[in-house]
């Protein structure tokens, strides 16, 4: 009998653990930096996060943080500057981060406007604080930052050009962009000042790459089976190109296109997993045209968070895979993010509720692959 009464608590307990979750709620707590409703981040190192908290975000007055840029060290505060709400004219005023390397990161000001192009101010934050910065005429969407430099692009009349500034200032160059090519979904200028360029044609997507002077060297038509996409697109050093898009209803897949630095396609592969949202939201370029994709397969429904590195060879096969568990609170609010080195955080972004956590991918638990397939 005792024998007996022994098996049937093994089973039990056995039992217990085939009902209980596979994954617990990880704790944020220790992840977790001052913020609140409408507060943002910026990574820039292991040691080192941007804040931006917004008093003016807050519902019904209910934020209490002051309107500031705050870099922590280590969570401790090593550097706080307030910010108006409100310019001297009494126009209202709003921020953002920006982080080009470690050591070119800061803030960006703009004020509400019924014009698209409107003046944005760049402002490096040093060891005493903002320096005087640069303004340009530009726009969400029309800037970007190489690790040394501003991009901007802007119409004179009838053209368009892509401007590239030093932090400091100073105009590099300024590429002309042909009539005939339609708004970029993204572009990057190389060291030798040529562009790289990826317009909204009507036959779909293409990879250009521009000299100096604006001529065509190269076009690469990349179609795509719907219209309404929202294309992501990353840039290797020397003008490789990865672009990702979704398709797919409920259950959405993660379209990509690989390009080398000549502009050839290097391969062309969708990464979907059974019954879930796959989305790649980093790429990092390795040598010899390989890369790691990473992102999140979720699904809301069957309480799946996942996000993954996929190293990938030049042909598109996956080498290797490393699948975490972020089991939160957040659920999927939470997004995929690098730092100036190349390392991956999960940054939840439900601040209604919660203060905004940064969790390195190396601190997250282990998960089974929920099968991911590239092909």
């Amino acid at each position: 009998m005792p024998n007996k009464r022994r098996f049937f608590a093994a089973l039990l307990t056995a039992l217990s653990l085939v009902s209980t979750p596979a994954f617990a709620e990880i704790d944020l707590t220790p992840y977790e930096l001052p913020s609140e409703y409408g507060s943002s981040v910026q990574v820039i190192s292991p040691a080192l996060t941007l804040v931006l908290t917004d008093k003016s975000y807050g519902r019904n007055n209910e934020n209490t943080l002051p309107t500031s840029i705050t870099i922590y060290d280590e969570g401790k505060i090593g550097l706080q500057i307030e910010l108006p709400d409100y310019a001297a004219d009494g126009t209202r005023q709003l921020y953002d981060l920006f982080a080009a390397s470690p050591t070119r990161y800061g803030l960006i000001t703009y004020q509400p406007n019924s014009e698209t192009i409107r003046p944005v101010r760049f402002q490096l934050l040093l060891g005493n604080g903002l320096t005087k910065g640069i303004t340009l005429n530009s726009s969400p969407g029309y800037y970007r930052f190489t690790s040394d430099c501003i991009l901007n692009r802007r119409y004179d009349g009838e053209t368009q050009f892509v401007d590239q500034y030093y932090f400091e200032g100073d105009l590099i160059s300024s590429t002309p962009i042909p009539l005939d090519l339609s708004g970029p979904y993204a572009y990057t200028v190389l060291p030798d000042n040529t562009l790289v360029y990826v317009p909204d044609c009507e036959d779909g997507l293409h990879f250009q790459h521009l000299s100096a002077d604006g001529t065509l060297l190269s076009d690469l038509p990349i179609p795509h089976s719907t219209d309404a996409i929202v294309p992501k697109v990353y840039f290797s050093d020397d003008g490789g190109v990865l672009c990702q898009y979704q398709v797919g209803d409920p259950y959405q897949s993660s379209v990509l296109n690989c390009a080398d630095e000549q502009n050839a396609l290097l391969w062309s592969k969708t990464l979907s997993a059974p019954n879930a949202i796959v989305a790649v939201s980093q790429v990092q370029f390795l040598p010899n045209h390989e890369t790691v994709l990473m992102g999140s397969a979720f699904a809301n429904s069957r309480k799946l968070f996942t996000i993954f590195k996929l190293h990938v060879d030049a042909q598109g096969n996956i080498l290797s895979r490393d699948i975490r568990d972020f089991t939160t609170h957040a659920t999927y609010r939470y997004d995929k993010v690098l730092d100036t080195f190349g390392n991956l955080y999960a940054v939840t972004r439900d601040t209604d509720a919660y203060p905004i956590a940064v969790v390195p991918f190396e601190d997250l638990p282990a998960h089974d692959d929920p099968g991911l397939v590239l092909e």
